[in-house]
């Protein structure tokens, strides 16, 4: 089916549409041209791409006996931009299929894996496939429902296929182990014939610390082995009927299977040829994964199962020595697979996705289609019903039955309510608003619970062929809503704080690290079924939670706010105040060091006030894309160590890899080895290439101001921005033992380098590489001060400053007034903290004072230097606008230091031909330099200097580039006053002379033998007076077409060629005797008007200019093309003007002439 955006829908259409959760669609319709067959929009542990990401993927068809050249097609998740996304020159044959990934890394190369510049939302969106005129919707699902995870969503239905599933070796099988102590037995034990009598006895799962799970405890292995090898006999009658072997795996940390004898799976373990008989996990796995069993497709492998006896054979591997867990528990699944000719196909869920191959079919129901169930409703008051409605219509057969089945609390019966759910009716009586309109409606009474009660409800539909479904969908038991709900209004609950109201029917299960499932209420918000478990390592209290949502149904601080998929509501820890933490993570955002939210929240347990807790977010892939990183970067989490050794030592233990899990721990080892290079000059090399200063001198400088005790081994997140400038920045984690709260700290403990080898803390004299390195390395430890005074200066302030203005003391003041009403009495800790802060001033103004030359304190003087001027001195340098490469984005401009003293550039400004605003934390040390770049890693690429390796200072990305015709490019300080001019002539290139686009063809005539857009052109002149190379040069925005290099081709004097959407169709109406370009330009011209640029081969613009179907009526649909009237003119932004055009004087327009 095809709709033209724009253009009416039919009803029919408007049908087709409209369907979210289930439809019939016969497969004749999909006949015409390639579909979207299915999609995964909450991929968790599915299909990965070529960087180990589960991305999101769409899958597409070609249903033809044809082939389809896929070029110039789109892929869209919004109607209102459908070219979004360009597919490149992809052939699709007949009954072929083709997966791109929806991940938003923008990646076209046909030879490789085809990536779209957008995501899927897993919360519920559209997804359409575009035909190549821009505007026809080939295929859609306009409005799918909220997705679930490892589910896909697409084409199939029951009567596509039927499976069944034989469980061969199923969860609490009889099973052997073994702890070894050697490598004695190789490989031997994971076969068949293998003689495991002296082994240890029990069932699956094997491990320990995993109460419910385990049924064979090897916790004799913490201490001796990071490995446990397991073997589990099972037997096979036959294996014809096996289409499909399916191995799923609960486990932590890792594992590596093998089916008598033959490797069939592995997850979190080292290569095969590392693999040893003492080998340990990659990294450490949360526990809360742990206990979800990961599906590993092990078909290719089911020639290795043999009728009669098998063995499958597992060495589990924990993350260190000293891991407090561990888990194996497997279940080995055979899949028969028949196929049944289908009489259509069902739109809806899968529960097998497959992408790249025929839909199994499997739906997930296939009753009545249920739509807009209501959610979130405004909180019932007492004494008020509370009114469901649910729109319903047929699939299969005629509506039947419906009823909403509702459930108070956690109690099994209430006395209002029938045990069968409450009838929903479409009768137009009662709540009803019509009778007849589809939407059917149930009053659950108010007599059916009290104030604070929790309120759910999922609604039930059965068709009169006995065709059943529900909403919810409740697909995954442990990653799934089961019912939606509310809590009814409270008057015990009042007041200022956030109040985050959950339920569960064993608080005492959440208190353990194994957790419970629980229900949240916040923000006029429900959240069902999601997990809650003790969060904690070294230092951890029942009273500590994590909160872990449902894909697919983030939680949501505010409108305002980006849906997070957990977070942390911690106990005070060791702070008696309760305000330590969210005052810390504030200072480290006001220093502008990225850091998960954090503020007060009452947390109410089963109707009952629990106590005030403090909400931290958790540090995840959300969090990177609210703070405007890249999600698809490397994150790592630093833990508790195992060896005392200093952290950055090595990787071999207290480091979680968090992201990008399909990848190795290279890049932290890259780290390590900077920061442990031999000589200085090494260091500095590597840390100016590899770190985001900025950013880590702002978590130092914030980290001084807190003097936290508890961040040296553990307590902070790496992360590296992969796929961008390679930087590495630095998040905070952890923050009780802040502004005061010592510790195992030491003498040191209020020193600024705190935490570097001669100023290391007690418990076990701990202190980092890192930290040595950022603080004694003489450039660092220069931005490093200049940074701390700027942020001591902005937040603690000296000590005259007036209480009034006071940031500190009046910020404490406001946390305490908001949650003293339920926090009770705390004065006097409240007071101690404040105590804390006219101590600090002393010890950073006074005692560590760069002109303090008289009593030294502890570990001698930090040197931190006085305030920088009002009005400071930065100065261009040197520039370089035209780079020898060729490459535009290794073009830099020069800021210099003359002064005697670092400079704090944060806030400061380059505006003209550039515009960037310097990231806080920007340091420019005395007598130096800064060199500011488009690219920062095309910068440390030059092959000539400046360039990497040389220890420059290079900050970016500023946008633009340096035009070659010369401009005037401006430094602001803060303040906006210009400090410094740089002026320069430039020198433009010919086709920066020369080139001139003089007509363009958006939208042409139908007829002929092609579709009309197929006719679309771009004409350019040589209005030179000798000849011109177009070597390199490039439409790049509005359409893209590069002109070959090496001489290829030229414009004569006067000359004009045209580059054309399809050579075929521009011969088949204008003829052979137009000079058109080699091959063709991919995208299409907007038909509303759009940017068209014109570049040469250094990327530098030759023309920038926006046309718009306004300007000439007769351009738009009849035929006629935009004609330059003066291609010589100077004023080249009169090419964005409609005054600089005309039509041209016949349909079709005169390209060439």
């Amino acid at each position: 089916m095809r709709i033209l955006l724009g253009s009416p829908l039919s009803s029919a259409s408007r049908f087709f549409f409209v369907l979210a959760v289930l439809l019939i669609v016969s497969w004749p319709a999909l006949g015409n041209g390639p579909v979207i067959t299915e999609f995964e929009a909450s991929n968790d542990d599915g299909l990965t791409d070529f960087q180990g990401d589960s991305s999101d993927w769409i899958e597409l068809y070609n249903p033809t006996s044809e082939s389809v050249n896929l070029e110039g097609w789109y892929l869209t998740d919004d109607l209102a931009d459908p070219t979004q996304w360009e597919i490149p020159e992809v052939s699709l044959g007949p009954g072929a299929y083709l997966v791109v990934f929806a991940s938003g890394k923008d990646l076209r190369d046909p030879a490789g894996q085809l990536h779209t510049s957008f995501s899927l939302a897993a919360e519920g969106e559209t997804v359409a496939l575009v035909e190549p005129d821009g505007r026809t919707i080939a295929f859609a699902y306009r409005d799918y429902p909220p997705q679930l995870a490892d589910i896909s969503y697409g084409l199939g239905g029951a009567a596509a296929l039927s499976q069944t599933e034989t469980t061969l070796v199923a969860q609490g099988a009889a099973a052997k182990a073994l702890i070894p102590t050697d490598a004695a037995l190789g490989l031997t034990w994971t076969q068949g014939g293998f003689d495991d009598s002296s082994w240890q006895a029990g069932t699956t799962g094997v491990g320990y610390d995993y109460a419910g799970y385990t049924g064979l405890d090897v916790a004799a292995m913490q201490g001796r082995n990071q490995t446990a090898y397991v073997r589990v006999s099972f037997v096979v009658s036959q294996t014809k009927s096996i289409d499909k072997l399916l191995l799923r795996m609960r486990y932590e940390d890792g594992f590596v299977a093998w089916l008598n004898g033959r490797e069939v799976a592995r997850s979190n373990a080292p290569q095969a040829a590392q693999l040893a008989w003492n080998s340990g996990a990659v990294t450490t796995r949360d526990d809360a994964a742990a206990v979800v069993a990961q599906e590993f497709d092990i078909t290719a492998h089911k020639d290795a199962l043999i009728r009669g006896n098998n063995v499958l054979a597992i060495q589990g591997l924990n993350s260190s020595l000293g891991s407090s867990d561990l888990l194996v528990l497997p279940e080995l699944v055979a899949v028969d697979v028949a196929e049944v000719d289908p009489d259509g196909a069902i739109e809806g869920f899968l529960l097998k996705p497959t992408p790249g191959r025929a839909n199994d079919g499997a739906m997930a129901q296939i009753g009545p289609i249920i739509r807009n169930v209501t959610k979130n409703p405004p909180p019932p008051a007492v004494g008020e019903d509370l009114v469901i409605t649910a729109e319903v219509s047929p699939s299969m057969a005629a509506v039947d039955v419906v009823r909403l089945v509702c459930q108070i609390n956690y109690q099994t019966s209430v006395a209002s309510l029938p045990a069968g759910g409450l009838a929903m009716l479409d009768d137009g009586a009662g709540a009803d608003a019509a009778a007849g309109d589809g939407v059917y409606t149930a009053a659950i009474p108010f007599q059916a619970y009290a104030a604070g009660d929790m309120v759910r409800w999922y609604v039930f539909a059965v068709d009169a062929q006995r065709n059943w479904s529900r909403d919810p969908l409740f697909a995954h038991p442990t990653d799934s809503p089961e019912y939606y709900g509310t809590v009814v209004a409270s008057p015990a609950t009042a007041g200022d704080l956030p109040v985050l109201a959950w339920f569960t029917q064993s608080p005492s299960a959440a208190s353990t690290r194994a957790g419970a499932r629980a229900s949240v209420f916040y923000d006029g918000r429900f959240y069902d079924n999601i997990f809650v478990r003790q969060r904690g390592g070294a230092t951890v209290g029942a009273g500590s939670k994590k909160f872990v949502f449902n894909t697919g149904y983030r939680f949501r601080l505010s409108d305002d706010c980006d849906g997070v998929k957990e977070f942390n509501l911690n106990q005070n820890g060791s702070d008696p105040s309760y305000l330590r933490p969210p005052l810390a993570f504030e200072t480290m955002q006001r220093a502008g060091c990225p850091s998960s939210l954090c503020f007060h929240m009452l947390s109410v347990l089963n109707k009952q006030v629990d106590r005030v807790g403090i909400f931290v977010e958790q540090v995840d892939t959300a969090f990177l894309e609210r703070n405007g990183l890249d999600p698809h970067g490397a994150l790592y989490k630093f833990v508790q160590r195992g060896p005392s050794t200093p952290v950055f030592s090595d990787i071999s233990s207290g480091i979680e890899k968090k992201t990008r899990k399909g990848e190795d721990l290279s890049d932290i080892a890259a780290v390590v080895a900077g920061l442990n290079a031999a000589t200085p000059e090494q260091r500095r090399a590597f840390i100016f290439d590899a770190f985001n200063l900025p950013g880590m001198m702002d978590y130092l400088a914030a980290r001084c101001l807190l003097q936290d005790t508890d961040d040296i081994r553990k307590n902070f997140y790496f992360y590296r921005d992969t796929d961008g400038s390679g930087e590495w920045s630095i998040f905070p984690w952890d923050k009780d033992w802040t502004f005061g709260v010592v510790g195992d700290g030491w003498i040191y403990t209020s020193h600024p380098f705190l935490g570097d080898q001669v100023h290391a803390k007690d418990g076990g004299r701990q202190w980092s590489v890192f930290l040595d390195v950022m603080y004694n390395l003489p450039e660092t430890r220069e931005m490093f001060l200049r940074r701390t005074r700027t942020v001591m200066d902005e937040l603690l302030q000296p000590s005259n400053t007036p209480m009034a203005q006071r940031f500190f003391e009046n910020r404490i003041d406001e946390l305490y007034a908001l949650a003293s009403p339920r926090l009770g009495n705390l004065s006097s800790a409240v007071n101690s903290l404040k105590s804390y802060f006219p101590t600090r001033r002393t010890q950073l103004y006074v005692d560590h004072n760069a002109n303090n030359k008289t009593s030294q304190p502890a570990g001698g003087n930090a040197g931190i230097p006085d305030s920088q001027p009002a009005y400071v001195t930065i100065t261009f340098g040197g520039y370089e606008h035209d780079p020898p490469s060729g490459n535009q984005d290794e073009e830099y401009v020069e800021l210099v230091n003359p002064n005697a003293f670092a400079v704090d550039l944060s806030g400061w400004q380059l505006a003209g031909g550039i515009e960037h605003t310097f990231a806080p934390g920007t340091v420019v040390l005395a007598k130096s330099k800064l060199y500011a770049s488009p690219n920062v890693k095309a910068f440390r690429g030059r092959t000539a200097g400046p360039r990497g390796g040389q220890g420059l200072f290079v900050q970016g990305n500023y946008k633009g580039h340096l035009s070659n015709w010369g401009e005037t490019v401006y430094l602001l300080d803060r303040d906006s006053r210009i400090v410094d001019t740089l002026a320069y002539a430039g020198a433009p290139s010919d086709p920066q002379r020369y080139l001139r686009v003089t007509e363009i063809l958006y939208n042409p005539a139908p007829g002929g033998g092609y579709d009309s857009q197929a006719y679309e052109f771009v004409e350019l002149r040589n209005i030179g007076a000798v000849s011109l190379a177009l070597d390199g040069v490039k439409l790049t925005e509005g359409v893209s077409y590069v002109f070959p290099p090496g001489g290829k081709v030229s414009l004569a004097s006067g000359e004009c060629i045209v580059i054309a959407r399809n050579r075929a169709a521009f011969t088949d109406r204008y003829g052979a005797g137009v000079r058109l370009a080699p091959g063709a330009f991919a995208g299409n011209l907007d038909n509303a008007g759009e940017k068209i640029k014109l570049e040469d081969r250094t990327g530098n613009t030759i023309l920038e200019f926006k046309y718009k179907d306004s300007w000439k009526p007769e351009t738009d649909g009849l035929g006629f093309s935009l004609t330059i009237k003066d291609a010589c003119d100077p004023d080249l932004d009169r090419w964005g003007k409609s005054g600089a055009w005309q039509s041209s004087s016949q349909q079709g327009g005169s390209p060439g002439s």
